[in-house]
């Protein structure tokens, strides 16, 4: 529980130093080596199916072997080792950092600034985004991003530890290197998808619930983002990313969805929310505000987890 909350704490006022060692980092050098030697021995579907089951479980046990083997030397090189990796795998501090930059950049009305800095965080097209559709690019990022980079990490963590949110992290970078559906990575990235799918799924349900916590802080509308993930996403077969933006939606006030571009391809995307007004480039300011107040109430989720799995298990 310690070493949870140091890692929260640590990655909220640090964030993560762009090193080449970082674990994050190591993963994506293992996928970009694996992919052409698995093409070139197997089909594009089964050698994607190898990686997407071989690199999280390797994970899983490098992680767990090295602070086992620290144990042996002293105790806390252990809890050293935990904490760091946990501390990798949490996004807030960067997420926060990215979104503020595009606000800056809107708020100095450079808006062509503002679409290149869009463009480091999405998968989008924004070369020719307006002003509003940067800010809904921005929001929806941080919604979603609120669950693979701070909900599921933590999630993963209270269920077991530094070795199982690490191997949730390898499943999350591989969906971002290989899931991505265009046609070199449609088969080989298919098993990444859908295992990132899966393991997002319980967390992008119970997003809806802690987002509303986060917003009682920020302006009271928590009745508003349950009732509009509630209404939006939660009784619909949509992707999980649909839950955590509904209810964003919901807290701002806003409607999100509408039509983005993929590398020219129209993709039409759900409307979540109620148009009550146009979004405004203090709702990047208002969204990553909401973000890091969701973080604290989903810690507060982690570590009650935590506590009733060593109730259960032990």
């Amino acid at each position: 529980m310690v070493e949870l909350v140091s890692a929260f704490v640590l990655d909220l006022f640090l964030g993560d130093p762009p090193y080449s060692w970082h674990p994050v980092r190591i993963l994506g050098r293992w996928i970009e080596r694996a992919e052409p030697w698995l093409r070139a021995r197997f089909s594009a579907r089964t050698a994607g199916f190898i990686l997407a089951i071989f690199l999280p479980l390797a994970t899983f046990v490098i992680i767990w072997f090295f602070p086992e083997l620290a144990f042996q030397f002293h105790p806390v090189l252990k809890s050293i080792l935990y904490v760091y990796f946990l501390y990798s795998v949490i996004s807030i501090k960067d997420l926060d950092s990215e979104a503020r930059r595009v606000y800056t950049a809107l708020r100095n009305d450079k808006l062509e600034a503002a679409r290149q800095n869009l463009s480091r965080i999405v998968g989008r097209d924004t070369e020719n985004l307006s002003e509003e559709e940067v800010v809904r690019g921005t929001v929806e990022t941080v919604a979603e991003s609120f669950v693979d980079g701070v909900l599921s990490p933590l999630f993963y963590a209270a269920l077991g530890g530094a070795p199982l949110a690490m191997a949730y992290k390898a499943i999350n970078t591989l969906d971002s290197m290989v899931g991505r559906k265009t046609p070199h990575y449609k088969e080989f990235g298919r098993a990444s998808a859908k295992l990132d799918e899966w393991a997002n799924w319980f967390p992008a349900r119970i997003s809806w619930f802690l987002i509303g916590l986060g917003t009682f802080f920020i302006n009271g509308r928590t009745q508003e983002a349950w009732r509009v993930a509630w209404d939006n996403a939660l009784d619909r077969s949509l992707p999980n990313g649909a839950v955590p933006e509904a209810a964003f939606a919901g807290a701002l006030g806003v409607e999100l969805g509408g039509t983005n571009y993929y590398q020219g391809q129209k993709v039409e995307m759900p409307k979540l929310g109620y148009p009550m007004r146009a979004l405004e480039k203090t709702d990047i300011r208002q969204a990553a505000h909401l973000m890091k107040m969701s973080s604290w109430a989903a810690l507060a989720f982690a570590l009650l987890l935590s506590e009733l799995s060593v109730f259960i298990f032990h």
